[in-house]
């Protein structure tokens, strides 16, 4: 239907759970690649995909001083709720950047005129996703506190 289903005890959840709009877009690219329903795409499925990509294009920033050479993606909350707000969540940045290229990859099925404008690509292509190499881990935000509890194993669902 649309309509909110969050708990009311949360509403920081329903404000700041913005990967679902992402886990969309890849439920969206799952079910093309197993029905190829270019007709779905053209009846308006398109518009879908594209739009979400263009959130994500929207939310995604330049890199601080630190990170000059990343885009980066501030204060949200992954699938666990019980870090709100963090910064570079790597499960959001990954699904972020495949809403991304899942609306250029559905740009070419449906044959559009006008492609995923580049901008939004290199947005994609350079967020920020950190890598602790010593421990051969990614850590799941900035400043992730090795062996802290975390509800929900956000970086082990990728």
């Amino acid at each position: 239907t649309g309509a909110e289903t969050t708990q009311p005890c949360c509403p920081e959840v329903a404000e700041n759970q913005q990967h679902v709009t992402a886990d969309i877009s890849f439920a969206v690219r799952n079910y093309i690649a197993l029905t190829r329903d270019r007709a779905w795409l053209e009846r308006g499925g398109y518009g879908l995909v594209e739009d979400m990509a263009a959130f994500w294009a929207s939310r995604i920033e330049n890199g601080t001083s630190d990170d000059e050479d990343f885009f980066v993606i501030n204060n949200v909350m992954g699938p666990d709720e019980d870090h709100a707000l963090v910064n570079n969540s790597v499960y959001t940045n990954v699904a972020a950047a495949y809403a991304i290229y899942t609306a250029e990859y559905m740009n070419c099925l449906a044959d559009q005129p006008a492609p995923i404008p580049e901008e939004w690509l290199e947005r994609g292509r350079r967020l920020k996703f950190q890598a602790d190499e010593e421990r051969r881990f990614h850590p799941q935000y900035d400043g992730y506190p090795l062996g802290e509890t975390i509800k929900q194993a956000d970086v082990v669902l990728l």
